[in-house]
């Protein structure tokens, strides 16, 4: 395959939202198919994984360098499979903008995926915010003005900070060679960050750092996603919190792993106090959650919790001098739950999103019994609070012990907190089944009606991509091993 192809791999979801503005009445089953079609397209890169297009022409150090590698392709395989699904259980009656909207967004996280020059990194870790603010904005809840501009305010102050950081390194390496380059690989190398002062190495790290844990988002960074993930429509809830936060685990694994050898374990200690908290508080949040919805959101940060351990494993393990062997573990273990809660939390909201359609509420005390009435989703529900809450056998399991497990060594009895963490993660997840699908049923619900075809086969093939990937995760797992060998030799 032609290294050139990288740039159809962009370029085509940009078409297809351009058609997709244009297909009126038909817009859903049109989208659905160019949705499926792009699937396709994406599987035949993975034989072809580290094919790079890199343009030479440069002005002031910009180009058009794409990649694909092991890092990069499970996330645009990731969300292939998230908007397509998506789309599936989106109500075809919206507006065709709506899946303009969605085609947008997956074109700027695929540029976000797959840019090594920073500069085109930051342009389309923008672009990301264009689509979902006004898919927040135009068809979100009652709180959705507040929400949309909060949301656009807390990630461009980090998109912001970030960019300082961008020009930073590159005025570096223009101070060293007298000219400019922005190429991921080059201005990030040992040879040029070591050039830093003190005082700009700290100021570059810490514009990377805080972009990056805003978009996870952790603790205390994350007080815009719980709205955000609240406030907006089903399927955008879908979306955003199955990918929005992996761009800032991408650029985690991607970006600030390569400040390693220029920190101390004081980075490390401060990354592990913000996994641990947002661990910990994500639980307590969610168990005191009255709406569904907002548990799940709170679920969610938890979740992204266990990539902040693993990166602060691997940043505590170099300086200590601790077997590598286990900081690469937790390390692949953190990268495999992008992938994980990537598939597993758009059916946690799918199935919000059909308990609100049939009931009228998502207020957790005025559900009860509804397996009585609905029993398909009963089984989508339990499915995917199971897989949420790490049951063997599903793909959360494989991350979430990995990362245990490799960091057992390195923060030793601390590990026993992201146990009693999991703990309260099995209870708010079983309180919150007892009290919507079991138990007497709420008759003043009325007679209401089962999940929706268009509701439930999505969800239901997530469920079984779950369980696949939990039983047989070595395709996808592997390329995370590969790509932490890479971060050795870095």
């Amino acid at each position: 395959m032609p290294s050139e192809y990288l740039l159809l791999l962009l370029l085509i979801p940009l078409l297809f939202s351009i058609i997709s503005l244009f297909t009126g009445k038909y817009s859903k089953i049109v989208s659905s198919v160019l949705a499926g079609l792009f699937i396709i397209i994406v599987l035949p890169f993975l034989p072809n994984i580290n094919y790079s297009i890199l343009n030479p022409a440069k002005y002031f150090g910009i180009s058009i360098f794409l990649d694909i590698s092991y890092l990069s392709y499970p996330l645009v395989l990731l969300t292939s499979i998230v908007i397509f699904f998506a789309i599936l259980y989106q109500d075809g009656k919206i507006e065709s903008s709506y899946f303009s909207y969605l085609f947008f967004l997956e074109f700027s996280l695929i540029g976000v995926f797959i840019s090594q020059n920073l500069i085109l990194f930051y342009i389309f870790w923008e672009l990301v915010l264009i689509p979902s603010y006004f898919m927040i904005l135009r068809w979100g809840g009652p709180k959705k003005d507040y929400t949309a501009l909060k949301f656009l305010i807390y990630t461009h102050v980090g998109s912001v900070l970030m960019l300082v950081s961008i020009f930073i390194l590159g005025y570096n390496y223009y101070a060293m060679t007298g000219s400019f380059n922005f190429n991921i690989s080059t201005v990030l190398s040992n040879q040029y960050i070591g050039n830093l002062s003190s005082l700009l190495l700290f100021i570059v790290m810490m514009g990377f750092f805080l972009a990056f844990f805003i978009k996870l988002p952790t603790f205390p960074f994350h007080t815009w996603a719980p709205d955000v993930y609240v406030e907006s429509p089903t399927t955008s809830s879908m979306v955003f919190s199955g990918l929005l936060s992996k761009m800032g685990a991408f650029g985690l694994f991607s970006i600030f792993v390569r400040f390693l050898p220029f920190s101390g374990s004081e980075l490390g200690y401060l990354l592990l106090a913000l996994a641990l908290i947002s661990i910990v508080y994500a639980a307590f949040a969610a168990l005191a959650q009255k709406d569904l919805k907002r548990l799940i959101a709170y679920s969610s940060i938890g979740h992204m919790g266990f990539i902040t351990l693993a990166i602060s494993v691997l940043f505590l393990a170099s300086p200590l001098g601790l077997p590598s062997s286990d900081a690469y573990l937790a390390l692949e273990g953190g990268m495999f739950m992008m992938f994980a809660h990537g598939l597993i939390v758009p059916i946690l909201f799918g199935s919000v999103g059909s308990i609100e359609r049939s009931t009228g509420t998502r207020a957790i005390r005025d559900l009860g019994g509804l397996t009585k009435m609905m029993p398909n989703l009963a089984f989508v529900m339990v499915g995917g609070f199971l897989a949420s809450l790490g049951l063997p056998g599903m793909a959360g399991f494989i991350a979430e012990f990995s990362v245990i497990v490799g960091s057992w060594n390195i923060i030793s009895y601390l590990a026993f907190i992201v146990v009693f963490g999991l703990v309260v993660v099995a209870s708010y997840h079983i309180w919150a089944l007892q009290r919507t699908l079991f138990g007497p049923y709420n008759n003043y619900l009325g007679n209401i009606k089962d999940m929706l075809p268009r509701e439930f086969w999505p969800l239901i093939i997530l469920l079984i991509l779950v369980i696949i990937v939990g039983i047989y995760p070595t395709p996808i797992y592997s390329m995370f091993v590969h790509y932490a060998q890479l971060i050795g030799g870095m």
